[in-house]
């Protein structure tokens, strides 16, 4: 074949440069003409896109030569047919089937996907009938005007079929299973066969007393066993076929698996179930002839003999299949051509492109490509296949950083979103008049009280905002003069809230509500920090206000544990107060029990709100 080439390329060459037509003016000198067309002809030109997606096809082509065995549930289905045979004999047919095998050999394609195979195959199987005859064989005894009756009982068929078979199947292999379907056509070219039972013998005399004539040994009148064998002869089969089954490499470990595909021809290895289903074509058969226990001879046929069988019973066979396949052809290497790596950046907020990302992409060898993104969001670039790991930033955006992508030879594109960088915005306002309020925010750790920024609102704007860091839990506390301060977690740092403060008024009880208690209980617990910082943030705040301290409860218990009870929720609150560093002087503790209260005691949410602390500014 390499001859043949050089030889064509030869003839091309001397037809298109060296041999001019008759008459023909010709205006380069042989010699150089022929230089010249050599040295283009050895010129290695690079692949199209079309002949390399040729040429990568082709190693898709896989030639296996294949070998299996099968074993399985087999018969010629017949179950609950009538038919006759022999004389007067008419009956039934009970199938119950039988076992049977098959061995073969062939040629499989594999392109990708898809399976195509072809082999000659032989098939042995087994096929077991009950046989019911309702009436006897009657033979006439002339001399003695009497007759014979046969009366053939337990009875049973074996038929044991050999068929040389040429299946062609179609199917898909996938991951670790595969399927195919199809037909095969064969030839029955050998059917032994045997019934086997008891023979019952009577003799019915039309004048005699009895109507039948049984057990008389002087006259043959006897039971004896049955036993006929033959032959049958059939024609073509033809067979649909399926099977469906999993690749039995895959499952071994990948040690092997590595070693397999690194020979010269590597093995596969099936197992699956399968189904064959036909209708053979039968042809005439022997008969069989059995003698009895006297001189006259009785004759029966195979059930594949009779007047019912030949264009009702198909052949079957299902079971479990074992293929070994030998892979003939080595698949040749890939040849690539390095695809378009994309990166498309936008704002994941909005979910719009976003242009001037700057990024530094940077493959398994040599420096980082660093580039940045134009005015759609994107920059693509040829790269040789391998892993990447991509960094995006923009001012104004929180960066990305270890992107990891897998850039196969196809074109591809990695998507990163950018989240704008978190900007907390909040209004301070009166709650009684909903005016803004000129106020201070320091925002602070959860866990501690340096604050990281501190943001002051007017009358006019009323609002504030600031950029926290987002690996953190954040609080902020609001101070304003002539108000009580606040204090409350930042669940998200790019939200926007709205805080109210309340103005300090003399005389006026203010309820606290972020104070909470053990049940039946002064022990004030660990989530009441928020608001008792509040207090004591405006006490020292404010050093020239004096407070009471006001305890209530709702009607549960008598009047005496309540008083107690009131009493001792608000002395602990003072205890707390005078603990962080306020003058006891500046406050006083009362309890008032459940003598004031602000809602209905009959519901649970009602007593809730009469358990209270308040504050009275004095």
């Amino acid at each position: 074949m390499r001859n043949l080439k050089y030889i064509l390329l030869t003839v091309l060459l001397l037809c298109g440069t060296g041999m001019p037509a008759e008459g023909a003016t010709q205006k380069k000198s042989p010699a150089k003409s022929v230089q010249k067309s050599s040295r283009q002809s050895g010129k290695k030109k690079a692949m199209t896109a079309k002949e390399l997606k040729r040429y990568n096809a082709r190693r898709f082509d896989i030639h296996n030569v294949y070998f299996y065995g099968g074993a399985g549930y087999s018969g010629l289905v017949n179950s609950g047919s009538r038919f006759t045979t022999g004389g007067t004999q008419t009956g039934s047919s009970q199938f119950t089937g039988g076992g049977g095998m098959l061995l073969g050999a062939g040629y499989e394609y594999n392109y990708k996907k898809f399976l195509l195979s072809a082999g000659p195959e032989f098939r042995l199987f087994s096929s077991a009938d009950r046989l019911n005859f309702t009436e006897p064989y009657e033979q006439p005894l002339s001399e003695y005007n009497q007759t014979k009756n046969y009366y053939l009982r337990n009875m049973q068929e074996q038929q044991l079929p050999m068929q040389v078979m040429l299946p062609l199947m179609l199917g898909a292999r996938f991951d670790k299973w595969y399927f195919k379907a199809g037909g095969k056509i064969g030839w029955t070219v050998y059917t032994p066969f045997s019934q086997e039972g008891d023979v019952y013998t009577t003799i019915t005399d039309p004048d005699a007393w009895a109507d039948e004539w049984a057990n008389i040994p002087g006259h043959g009148a006897t039971e004896a066993p049955y036993r006929l064998t033959g032959v049958n002869r059939f024609g073509l089969d033809g067979t649909i076929s399926a099977e469906i089954g999993i690749l039995l490499d895959q499952l071994l470990s990948q040690d092997w698996v590595n070693q397999n595909e690194d020979r010269a021809r590597p093995w596969r290895m099936r197992i699956a179930l399968f189904a064959d289903y036909g209708l053979p074509n039968w042809q005439t058969g022997e008969t069989g002839v059995f003698a009895t226990t006297t001189e006259e001879k009785i004759e029966t046929r195979s059930l594949l003999q009779s007047d019912w069988a030949p264009g009702r019973m198909n052949s079957l066979l299902v079971g479990v299949k074992f293929t070994a396949l030998l892979q003939m052809n080595k698949v040749r290497a890939a040849k690539k051509q390095n695809g378009y790596m994309a990166v498309y950046t936008y704002d994941s907020k909005q979910q719009k492109a976003l242009s001037g990302v700057a990024l530094a992409i940077q493959g398994e060898s040599g420096r980082p490509l660093k580039k940045s993104t134009n005015g759609r969001g994107v920059f693509s670039k040829r790269q040789p296949e391998g892993e990447y790991t991509v960094d995006a930033s923009k001012s104004g955006y929180l960066p990305q950083h270890g992107i990891q992508h897998y850039h196969g030879e196809d074109n591809d594109t990695v998507r990163i979103g950018l989240r704008p960088v978190p900007v907390y915005r909040f209004v301070v306002c009166d709650s009684k008049t909903g005016r803004f309020v000129a106020a201070q925010a320091e925002f602070l750790p959860r866990e501690g009280d340096k604050a990281v920024a501190t943001v002051k609102t007017d009358t006019v704007a009323g609002s504030g905002s600031v950029k926290l860091p987002t690996d953190g839990a954040w609080r902020i506390h609001i101070t304003a003069p002539d108000y009580l301060s606040y204090t409350a977690d930042i669940a998200d740092t790019d939200s926007e809230e709205r805080f109210t403060l309340e103005p300090i008024v003399r005389k006026r009880a203010i309820i606290l509500h972020d104070l909470y208690f053990a049940t039946n209980s002064v022990v004030i617990l660990p989530e009441s920090e928020a608001g008792l910082q509040d207090l004591y943030d405006l006490l020292n705040e404010n050093q020239e206000l004096r407070i009471r301290i006001i305890g209530h409860t709702d009607s549960v218990g008598s009047d005496e544990d309540n008083q107690r009870l009131s009493e001792g929720r608000a002395g602990s609150v003072k205890d707390e107060m005078v603990r962080r560093g306020i003058h006891a002087d500046r406050i006083e503790a009362e309890g008032r029990g459940e003598k004031e209260p602000i809602d209905t005691n009959d519901t649970e949410e009602g007593r809730a709100r009469n358990r209270r602390v308040e504050l009275v500014i004095l």
